[in-house]
């Protein structure tokens, strides 16, 4: 149920408090339930599933990386670029380039 939350709304604005409210749980509880489910938090668990999603979009040469960056839930291209370089090592245009070039 978690992870269909997840899925269906990683593209917005969200937090750990929305989907403990939409699961009904209290945040605490809701916060140590994840934890033990997935052995990391909501906000990791979040990150990843949007950084995985936008390794998919970057495959679309036509979409650029802003757009990919607001596909995956981040309004902010700079704040989705240094997260993606933070959990990819590269930058979004970089792994592009490096997966998806023209051959």
């Amino acid at each position: 149920m978690i992870q269909e939350y997840v899925r269906k709304h990683y593209m917005q604005e969200i937090s750990m408090q929305d989907a403990a409210r939409a699961m009904n749980y209290s945040d605490s509880y809701f916060c140590k339930l994840f934890k033990q489910c997935f052995d990391q938090n909501f906000t990791t668990y979040l990150t990843d599933v949007r950084i995985r999603e936008a390794k998919r979009l970057l495959a679309d040469q036509g979409m650029s990386v802003r757009d990919v960056g607001l596909n995956v839930g981040y309004g902010d291209s700079r704040y989705f670029s240094r997260v993606f370089k933070r959990m990819t090592g590269m930058l979004p245009s970089e792994y592009r380039d490096r997966h998806y070039a023209q051959k």
